[in-house]
């Protein structure tokens, strides 16, 4: 298999889902935004947008507060 393969068979964090779990743990668009330092904007798209994705750090730094909220390890963080 070639990298792109293997990227592309790799499961995918579903970053729309990760924004829901963090709304049922009581957390608003605004403060998941202000927490990850990015706009209401970024939060939306990754919640309404099919495909969009973070780049690696902003990421990181989402999957950091889902565990923080959520209790869960990073291993456990939706995917699609």
């Amino acid at each position: 298999m070639t990298a792109a393969e293997l990227q592309a068979a790799a499961p995918r964090v579903d970053w729309a889902q990760l924004i829901v779990d963090l709304v049922l743990a009581g957390y608003s668009h605004e403060r998941i935004a202000a927490e990850c330092l990015r706009g209401k904007t970024w939060v939306w798209t990754l919640a309404n947008e099919p495909g969009s994705e973070p780049r690696f750090h902003d990421g990181q730094v989402l999957l950091g507060l889902w565990e923080r909220a959520t209790g869960r390890p990073e291993g456990g963080a939706p995917v699609r």
